[in-house]
């Protein structure tokens, strides 16, 4: 008697254009990624204008696909594969055991960020792209503050004190808040922390009232000695506080190493003077014989991360904002597909 063979059904899971969406957002992040590395690292050795909005250019675009993809993504596949091509191009350049072990690290953030992302469109009835992205932007900064900063350092262990010494820069922003937290605690510095205030108003800020107030110094400025030849109206207060603001002056111009003619913004000389400071204690005598050459690349790496965080925090606004915008080109093609379903919450009764 014949039998008919016995066929066993299989069954097959189709790509779907969300899927196939997703495996072109990871291809182009590694595209992305192989761009981006040699331009943040080619701004490391050539820090000038044109070489760091070039690396801001790469990074843009970068974001904007990662975190875009973060919503995409829901296959395991893409979601692991994603954070290796992001971070595996540096490796290309920078070949160093640590390095190798923090682009590890920022990879798990990554794909932390991804499944963050991913379990808040889960929880959610209604789909929201910017709070569902918003979930995992600061881990994807992280992530990627993370493996720049390891780059940099790999890039810059190297190099004599003489050149990463002037790297020592604090910015407009860094120095308001250092400015700021030492008026909080500080009152007789609160006209430090005002916005548009200039040496001269800082200085006034600080005169106090004094025994000696109503005496007039023998040092005098030339303007104010011109007045006087000229038979001009001075009285004491105005010798005085001319006296009081050319010795601030000097003073301060001593911290600076640069002539302050008291209109400069504070905030500015103030960075400077500690810039200033910083590379005065590294370059001493004292500081080259107890502190090891390795710590000025450490420093500054330090600085670079501090500085990536809050930096990145605010592009990942604009990133979002970009992802969104390509992620509605997606729907209006029909490469991904928003609608409608059924689904069970559970709830507690009242």
């Amino acid at each position: 008697m014949d039998s008919k063979p016995t066929t066993i059904p299989t069954t097959s899971r189709r790509f779907s254009s969300r899927d196939i969406f997703g495996i072109f957002v990871v291809l182009a992040v590694g595209l992305l990624a192989l761009g981006s590395w040699p331009a943040f690292l080619e701004t490391v050795l050539q820090p000038d204008l044109s070489t760091t909005l070039r690396a801001l250019s790469w990074f843009m675009f970068l974001g904007t696909a990662y975190l875009l993809g973060t919503v995409v993504w829901r296959e395991r596949l893409s979601q692991v594969a994603a954070p290796l091509v992001l971070f595996a191009p540096s490796l290309l350049f920078v070949q160093t055991w640590y390095h190798l072990a923090f682009v590890v690290i920022a990879s798990l953030f990554a794909y932390l960020a991804i499944r963050l992302v991913q379990d808040e469109m889960d929880d959610r009835v209604r789909f929201l792209f910017f709070r569902n992205v918003r979930a995992g932007v600061f881990t994807f900064v992280f992530a990627l503050s993370l493996a720049l900063s390891s780059a940099y350092f790999s890039t810059i262990e190297t190099e004599s004190w003489e050149e990463l010494v002037p790297r020592f820069s604090l910015g407009e922003g860094t120095a308001s808040l250092i400015i700021k937290t030492v008026a909080s605690l500080n009152p007789d510095w609160q006209a430090l922390a005002q916005n548009g205030s200039t040496v001269d108003d800082f200085l006034l800020s600080l005169k106090k009232e004094s025994p000696t107030d109503g005496m007039v110094a023998p040092e005098l400025s030339a303007s104010v000695l011109e007045g006087i030849a000229q038979g001009q109206n001075v009285d004491v207060a105005t010798l005085t506080q001319a006296l009081y603001l050319e010795r601030g002056r000097a003073e301060v111009a001593r911290l600076t190493g640069k002539e302050i003619r008291g209109d400069e913004m504070i905030a500015d000389v103030f960075s400077t003077a500690i810039q200033n400071r910083i590379i005065t204690v590294l370059n001493g005598e004292q500081a080259s014989r107890h502190l090891s050459p390795a710590i000025v690349p450490f420093i500054l790496t330090v600085f670079l991360f501090l500085t990536l965080l809050p930096l990145g925090s605010v592009l990942g606004l604009v990133w979002v904002a970009f992802g969104f915008v390509v992620f509605r080109v997606g729907i209006f093609f029909g490469w991904l597909t928003l609608t409608r379903a059924e689904r069970s919450q559970e709830v507690l009764l009242p």
